[in-house]
């Protein structure tokens, strides 16, 4: 994840990247802001632990063939499952810097 480190390095702690067959799934890890004021003081660093190992999904890609040619599908929050999308460049397929970069907007 060079591309990650080069343009995103400050909105994350890790990346991590599994393989299940065909599909790559790339998650982000993060570490949280201040607790909010409704968490218990004796609870905070629990609070604070419990966000820093959950991931942020981030997206599947799915190999076609070419370390250039990855189907990208989002992870969607609303529906909790990866949907097929589509790059900038218009495309549903295209490299995995180009879904990262996309995908990257949860990060901010």
């Amino acid at each position: 994840m060079t591309y990650a480190a080069k343009h995103y390095q400050a909105k994350y702690t890790r990346i991590e990247v599994r393989f299940r067959g065909r599909y790559c799934f790339i998650d982000a890890y993060t570490e949280p802001g201040s607790p909010p004021a409704h968490i218990p003081e004796g609870q905070r660093d629990e609070w604070i632990e419990s966000l820093r190992t959950t991931p942020t999904h981030l997206c599947r890609l799915a190999y076609l063939g070419s370390a250039d040619r990855w189907g990208f599908a989002f992870y969607t929050y609303s529906n909790e499952r990866y949907e097929p999308s589509f790059l900038p460049s218009g495309s549903p397929q295209g490299t995995p810097e180009e879904a990262f970069a996309v995908s990257a907007i949860y990060l901010d």
